[in-house]
């Protein structure tokens, strides 16, 4: 029952062993050919079916459809209805439509409700219901092709509610998360019944709610009763309570309990949809509850900005009364001062107008934020204005070296501003662009624009960064710019600019380019009035402006008196002018003091006269004084001098920001003047101590016999002795004397000394430290701390040069590592390897080269490592130069390679002691060579001596001179691994082919033996010829040399190939290196050489044979095919691969009679002229029976008896078909051949019947014959097993290829796809024979009278017969279009001035599959005019139509001749077939 129910699947053997006897469907022997092909489809299908037959419709299915089935399963032979019950009110009426109409039915992801697991659930599936017919044609069963689409049905659903829950973002309270969260809930029903949010610590009795909160995991609950259904028709009894993360990272938010469908299993799948959901519920509660801190903070943020501003406001009013306080006395006081005192009374009512400047820049910004300005605005002419408040900074500008430009023509029209505001808006930026502006001009310009009279002051200062833009009208944001004349300013100039200017209608831009300047624009509307006079006087207004201004300016010399004065000399740097004389009088009676405006100014007078004291500003332009102080500290020369810092910002912080970064004092302004006299005097006592406690520690480390350094608690060396510097050649401070440390020694040393200058520890180190004259040294050095613990300050160190003792450890360890490296490898290189290796790890070495002398005198490197370094021939061990030396290495009394080594520059040169050295190394190493000289020697002639008999074997398998050429190129790299072989074959007495293996990447040329050339004297002399240098040959064979060296060989040969004492070919080889082969090379390349010989003169005996038999079997096959009208004719015949013998493989066509062709194709066993000429006699013998009258089995029937009596026809094949082209049939037969190929309609289908034994079996067997119809333009394929047969696969499966390539082609076009689609572009490895029929229909004939009634006639008979010769559609239109045409012209034009007649068509297909035609008729048409107007558009469409068109008129008649191109393209393909005829 195998063949009703195939294949090993679970369903086929329950099928088997059913007993079908008591099935109402009966034994399988009983069912008709239609159920058993059904099941057969059926079972060998890997996608689900089913079988409903009979009236019951009894279920068959296959293993596909099992996990479809459920638990239901086993099902086979139940009715269908018992099967599916639940869903068959639904199924069971599409299957009985089916039935009743015979017309198939489908469905597209249709809702399933089904029981098949132990409970309802929602499924979904695709399907199709086709009608099934029994032998009477009658529809007795459904074939259905089922998928279940639930997953992809529902995934999709679940997707869409994911993506419907995130569009709920953006709520903005929790109430009206959770509100939205119903919502989507309500929708969605289908996938999630049931939704409960609880927020916080919420208990419900009927959910885990405490335990997931306090786990944090989700848990499912099962025998859930009493929740909404969701639109189901089961109610949920599984769901999941599941914690709501918080986005704060602690505990959980809440929890969410979500039910499962009832329709669904809670799987994985869906307990992952359900976690996803309340991942995104979790995050619309978390968006509501931050959007809502958020506002919370926005709201305290206002209420705590109103309260800042009715502070400023207040503090406002009350700085003014003491101001003023201030400010009245004052200026009494000036009025009656001596001179003395008036100057500090005026350095006093500076600062008291600054202050009084930044108290009313404080209160108009908090009346602005308070909407308390009552601004008086009125028309003023603006130009005027803006002149006078410009001109007013014109002398602080010249001062400064700055041109100032005011440009402010009259404007024609006044402007409505509040004078005051106005005032403050330019005088602030006038102040600010002489703030930054250090040299160059600023331009104050007024101009109208429309309605705005625009304002811009433009300086070339040091600009503004172009990320601080953004924040540049930002109130209390100062821009850290170091290149400014000072670093004071509240932050609150320019945002009060910008406010300034939004009162009055206008705004405020500003453009920059860091280190070029800055513009400001300003606009306002102009506003109407004229404008109100006076103009009032602005230098009340701007004086404290300019006065600041002025202050900001550097005295011209630094400040101070002869430095005679006092004790000490202070260093005074503060970028406050008033600040710098106040600290010059104050001091300046006991020290001498000098003053400077900015810390470059300072650093500059440090380097060239250092002070026993610097006092610095904290915030200073330029130079600021805490990069002033990291600047000091770096320095070992001015590290030591004691700095105090002043600074007006106060707390622990800031001291402890300028004690960090290595200030000795820190002063906090204001402060008392006996407070700072107090430190100044204790810091200048103390720097002067300090230097002379080092005074003397260097005057007794200088005579010291040791090198002697000492380091501060950062490890900044700030000492070294004379011993350091007279070795090094350096003053051995700051960081500089780590470039005297050995590159390998560096990282160790410095990881050292960092971690005890962490820890304060002592230490102590050998390491290499480099000589005046570059020699590198082993030192010794102990280093102990200065101070412990909190009292750390640094370390002291000696250093002593142990560079003798150190060296003799070394040589005693480098020769017992010589000795170990050399024991422990047996091979030559890596003997070499590892003594080269041990040489440039201990560093006597930096780079190592080891070269052997050939017997040609040719230096042969071995091994090589590190730095380049030259060969050297030496006899003795010699110091090369300073830091190269060159050692033999010997043993037996003789020389086997010389070790050169070398050192580079940054090492200290070789002496003899490194010399000594290395002749011991070398006397171990020369006997280590030689071992492994000896043993290398013996696996070289084993190895050689395998891989030549491994060789000679693949040699023997070599049948064409190609596959000889790649054997011995593919044996000779495994040979030599250096060398690559090239094998070239001699045509003729003159020249060597090249015979080309893929992969080579070098060009080869025909090669001329005529030339002068080593290959020609090689040839010559049939003797090797043996380059092992190819330039040494330069002299004798210039080109030759040129043209190896061109494609990269540096040596190689040239060895005859032999055979019978007559030279056949050249092996050449080649390396890219200079790589002189050694006799034993030379021995295995004349042994590969011989067989490579022995085997190319095999392979062209063998190639001349399979020509030979080539050449009789295609002599044997027909000439040329014959053309008839009814049949279109293709053949192929193509020999096997190259140089395998020519098979059997032959085709013939013969014609019959007047409307039967005789197509055959066969199969001879064996291969070469035997094959040949069996086949000769098998076609010939054939032929004569089908030309008797036989039909095609009688036929083979008879030639079977005659192949018995032929020895080399044993088991050959032959298909014979004839057709029938006027009855339009074919008759077939087969002598075990492969069946033939019909292709009808667009379809390929096998003849499959007609079997028959192969030829010459004498067994008696029966031949039988089968026929069939041919429709129109059907064609017809026999070929023999070569065209499809593939190594290792199976038959059947190639049939299948077959079919599936072939295609409704034209037979020349089908027999060129074949060939390209089924073959390799190399050919096939068998012979091909390749027939391709197609009929062609009968032509049509017929001639009507001239009249226009017949044009319809005419019409009509070519439609029927272009229809009934399987025209396509668009041949048919074309032809009907000319056919319209030509005889139009006929009826039309003929006989206008003579007797009416009448006009001929005559119609017949072509092999291509085109039409072509003649129309004639016996009158004479009317030449057409030079302007045809509407004349002779009928030819024109008959040639645009037409591949080929012709008319020829006489005054006899005239003939139309066209032939139209086939509907379907011809194939154009570089393949083999296109190239291989017949």
């Amino acid at each position: 029952m195998s063949d009703v129910f195939p294949g090993s699947s679970e369903m086929a053997a329950r099928m088997r062993a059913f007993d079908w006897s008591t099935s109402p469907l009966g034994t399988p022997d009983s069912w008709s050919e239609g159920l058993r092909t059904a099941v057969r489809i059926c079972l060998t299908s890997r996608f689900p079916m089913i079988l409903w037959w009979g009236d019951e419709l009894r279920f068959l299915y296959n293993d596909a459809y099992l996990p479809l089935l459920g638990s239901k399963h086993p099902a086979l032979d139940k009715p269908g209805s018992s099967v599916w019950s639940e869903i068959w009110h639904i199924i069971g009426p599409m299957l009985d439509g089916v039935l009743a109409t015979g017309e198939a039915t489908w469905s597209d992801d249709l809702l399933l409700p089904m029981n098949r697991h132990g409970y309802w659930e929602e499924t979904y599936w695709t399907y199709s219901y086709s009608p099934l017919h029994d032998d009477a044609g009658a529809v007795v069963g459904v074939f259905t092709a089922v998928s279940d689409t639930t997953e992809r049905v529902v995934g999709a659903r679940r997707m869409a509610a994911l993506q419907d829950l995130g569009a709920q973002a953006g709520a903005a309270t929790v109430e009206d998360a959770c509100r939205r969260i119903a919502d989507w809930a309500d929708r969605h029903g289908q996938d999630v019944p049931y939704v409960s949010v609880h927020l916080g610590d919420i208990s419900d009795e009927r959910w885990p709610l405490a335990e997931v909160l306090r786990d944090g995991a989700p848990v499912v609950v099962t025998a859930v009763e009493g929740l909404p259904s969701g639109g189901w028709a089961t109610p949920p009894t599984e769901a999941m309570v599941l914690p709501l993360r918080s986005d704060a990272g602690d505990r959980p938010l809440g929890t969410v309990v979500l039910a499962a469908s009832g329709g669904r299993a809670l799987d994985e799948g869906y307990r992952a949809f359900l976690r996803l959901v309340a991942d995104q519920i979790a995050g619309l509660v978390n968006g509501a509850m931050a959007y809502q801190a958020q506002q919370r903070r926005a709201e305290e943020l206002a209420a705590l900005d109103r309260s800042k501003t009715v502070f400023f406001s207040n503090i406002s009013h009350e700085f003014r009364t003491p101001l003023t306080l201030i400010a009245g006395p004052l200026r009494e006081l000036r009025e009656q001062a001596p001179p003395d005192v008036d100057e500090q009374l005026s350095m006093i009512e500076r600062n008291a107008m600054r202050l009084g400047k930044l108290v009313n820049a404080l209160l108009d910004f908090s009346r602005i934020e308070a909407g308390r300005v009552q601004a008086q605005y009125e028309p003023v002419d603006l130009a005027l204005v803006t002149t006078e408040l410009a001109s007013v900074f014109r002398a602080a500008m010249e001062k400064a070296g700055l041109a100032l430009t005011v440009d402010c023509p009259p404007l024609g029209r006044p402007v409505r501003v509040d004078r005051d505001m106005y005032e403050k808006v330019v005088l602030n930026l006038l102040s600010n662009a002489f703030k930054f502006t250090l040299d160059g001009t600023v331009t104050v310009s007024l101009r109208a624009d429309g309605e705005h009279a625009v304002l811009s002051v433009r300086d070339t200062g040091v600009g503004i960064p172009e990320a601080e833009m953004s924040r540049l009208f930002e109130r209390f944001h100062r821009i850290e710019q170091p290149r400014a004349r000072s670093t004071e300013g509240s932050g609150i100039g320019l945002a009060l600019v910008r406010e300034l200017v939004r009162l009055h209608g206008g705004d405020i831009s500003a453009e920059s380019v860091d280190g070029e300047g800055t513009a400001f624009t300003v606009r306002i509307p102009f506003g109407e009035g004229d404008p109100s006079e006076p103009i009032p006087d602005h230098r009340s207004a701007s004086m404290p402006y300019v006065e600041e201004a002025l202050r900001w300016l550097p005295p011209d010399v630094p400040s101070g008196g002869p430095f005679d004065q006092g004790p000490g000399y202070v260093l005074v740097a503060d970028d406050n002018a008033d600040m710098r004389d106040y600290l010059g009088r104050l001091l300046g009676e006991r020290h001498t003091v000098r003053t400077v405006g900015d810390g470059d100014h300072a650093l500059e007078l440090i380097r060239t006269d250092p002070p026993d004291l610097l006092i610095s500003d904290v915030m200073m332009p330029r130079l600021d004084g805490i990069s002033l102080v990291r600047v000091l500290r770096a320095d070992p020369r001015l590290a030591r001098i004691p700095v105090l810092l002043l600074s007006a910002r106060a707390g622990q912080e800031a001291a402890a920001e300028g004690l960090r970064a290595g200030a000795d004092d820190y002063l906090v302004k204001p402060f008392a003047a006996g407070e700072l006299l107090a430190r100044v005097n204790t810091h200048v006592r103390l720097g002067r101590v300090r230097r002379q406690g080092e005074e003397r520690f260097r005057t007794m480390a200088d005579v010291a016999p040791a090198l002697i350094w000492a380091s501060d608690r950062t490890g900044l060396r700030v000492l070294a002795n004379r011993g350091w510097s007279e070795f090094t050649g350096d003053q051995g401070l700051g960081e500089q004397w780590q470039d005297a440390l050995h590159p390998d020694d560096r990282d160790r040393y410095l990881e050292t000394f960092e971690q005890a200058n962490r820890d304060g520890a002592p230490f102590d180190i050998e390491y290499r430290l480099r000589r005046a004259d570059g020699a590198y040294h082993w030192m010794l050095e102990h280093a102990v701390p200065i101070g412990g613990g909190v009292e750390f300050g640094g370390h002291v160190a000696s250093c002593v040069d142990v560079n003798e003792r150190y060296r003799e450890g070394e040589r005693q360890r480098l020769l017992a590592q010589v000795g170990t490296a050399l024991d422990t490898a047996s091979g030559v290189r890596q003997r070499l390897d590892r003594l080269i290796g041990v040489l440039i790890d201990s560093q006597l070495a930096d780079g190592c080269t080891v070269a052997r002398t050939t017997g040609s005198g040719r230096l042969v490197t071995m091994a090589q490592a590190g730095a380049p370094v030259d060969p050297a021939t030496v006899d003795e061990p010699t110091v090369v130069g300073d830091n190269e030396m060159a050692l033999p290495l010997r043993a037996r009394g003789e020389t086997l390679a010389v070790l050169t080594m070398c050192r580079t520059a940054q090492e200290s040169p070789y002496d003899d002691r490194d010399l000594a050295l290395a002749e011991q190394i070398a006397d171990r190493a020369g006997i280590a060579l030689d071992n492994a000289l000896l043993l290398a020697e013996e696996q070289a002639a084993a190895r050689r001596l395998a891989l030549v008999q491994q060789a000679t074997a693949d040699f023997s398998a070599a049948t064409s001179p190609q596959l000889v050429a790649e054997t011995v190129a593919t044996h000779g790299r495994t040979l030599f691994l250096d060398h690559e072989f090239v094998l070239f074959e001699q045509r003729d007495a003159h020249r060597l082919e090249p015979l080309v293996v893929p992969g080579q990447q070098y060009g080869l040329d025909r090669l001329d033996l005529r030339e002068h050339s080593p290959v020609a004297d090689a040839v010559t002399s049939l003797a090797p010829l043996w380059l092992d240098q190819v330039d040494d040959w330069r002299g004798e064979y210039p080109d030759f040399v040129d043209r190896a060296r061109s494609i990269g060989f540096r040596s190689g040969a040239v060895i005859p190939l032999t055979a019978n004492g007559t030279c056949i070919g050249v092996l050449a080889l080649g390396s890219r290196r200079e790589f002189p082969l050694d006799a034993g090379d030379k021995r295995a390349a004349l042994a590969l050489a011989e067989q490579c010989g022995q085997a190319l003169d095999r392979a062209r005996l063998y190639q001349a044979e399979h020509e030979i038999a080539e050449t009789l079997q295609r002599s044997l096959l027909p000439a040329r095919l014959p053309r008839l009208d009814r049949l279109a004719l293709a053949a192929r015949y193509l020999a096997g691969a190259a140089f395998s013998q020519a098979g059997g493989d032959w085709y013939d066509v013969l014609p019959l009679d007047e409307d039967r062709v005789a197509l055959i194709v066969g199969d001879v066993v064996g291969q070469g002229p035997r094959a040949a000429a069996a086949m000769g006699q098998l076609r010939s013998t054939l032929a004569a029976y089908l030309l008797e009258g036989h039909p095609p089995a009688s036929a083979l029937a008879r030639l079977d008896e005659f192949a018995a009596r032929i020895p080399d026809a044993l088991a050959s094949t032959v298909v014979c078909a004839v057709v029938d082209t006027a009855a339009a049939e074919l008759r077939w037969a087969r002598a075990g051949h492969l069946p033939p190929l019909i292709i009808m309609d667009g379809h390929g289908e096998f003849l499959s019947g007609a079997h028959g034994p192969v030829l010459g079996l004498g067994a008696g067997m029966e031949f039988t014959e089968e026929q069939c119809s041919l429709s129109p333009r059907a064609s017809i394929v026999l070929y023999t097993d070569g065209l499809v047969e593939r190594r290792d696969a199976d038959l059947d499966e190639d049939l299948e290829r077959l079919a599936a390539t072939a295609a409704d082609l034209p037979p020349e076009e089908l027999a060129v796809w074949l060939v390209d689609h089924l073959l390799t572009d190399e050919g096939p490895s068998d012979d091909v024979a390749l027939v391709v029929a197609r009929l062609v229909p009968a032509p049509l004939h017929r001639t009507l009278p001239a009249r226009a009634d017949q044009l319809a006639v005419a019409r009509q008979d070519v439609t029927a017969w272009a229809k009934a010769a399987g025209l396509p559609r668009p041949l048919i239109d074309d032809l009907l279009l000319v056919i319209g045409e030509a005889t139009a012209n006929s009826v039309e034009h003929a006989y206008r001035d003579r007797p009416a007649g009448d006009f001929t068509y005559e119609l017949r297909c072509t092999s291509g599959g085109g039409v072509s035609g003649v129309v004639t008729d016996g009158g004479h048409w009317r030449p057409v005019p030079a302007d045809n107007g509407t004349r002779g558009r009928g030819l024109a469409m008959i040639k645009a139509a037409s591949v080929l068109s012709e008319v020829h008129g006489s005054e006899t008649g005239t003939r139309v001749e066209f032939t139209l191109r086939p509907a379907v393209a011809a194939v154009e393909t570089p393949g083999y077939g296109q190239v291989h005829g017949q």
